[in-house]
């Protein structure tokens, strides 16, 4: 009868502890994922967009964005102006608001707009 008491003991108290090291971890995990949030911000409550920069080789237009979240293609046609400049470093990632222009576009699968502001 004690070998069985002591056999209960010792069970509860390998299930507790594997609880409580189980609960460490998921703490661990969640100030991670915490500190990770804190770290990328999302702009897109300001109406921001992320975009993904792709460079296009021989094509008429050298670069593309790629909308993260649809993976809808776009052709940004003032890439040249000083404050878009920076974005010409293919498969950077940046936050943009831009404007659709009803035009044809100079690529194939892409929509034409006109960039109004970024933030990296």
């Amino acid at each position: 009868m004690e070998l069985l008491i002591k056999s209960f003991l010792l069970w509860s108290l390998v299930l507790i502890s594997g609880c409580n090291a189980a609960k460490e971890v998921t703490d661990e995990q969640q100030n991670r994922q915490q500190m990770t949030e804190q770290n990328t911000k999302d702009y897109s409550s300001e109406g921001f967009s992320k975009i993904i920069m792709v460079r296009l080789e021989e094509s008429e237009c050298p670069f593309v964005m790629v909308l993260e979240e649809s993976k809808e293609r776009l052709d940004p046609l003032n890439l040249d102006e000083g404050k878009f400049s920076e974005l010409k470093n293919a498969e950077q990632e940046a936050w943009i608001k831009f404007r659709r222009l009803r035009r044809t576009s100079r690529c194939p699968n892409t929509s034409p707009v006109q960039l109004l502001e970024i933030k990296n």
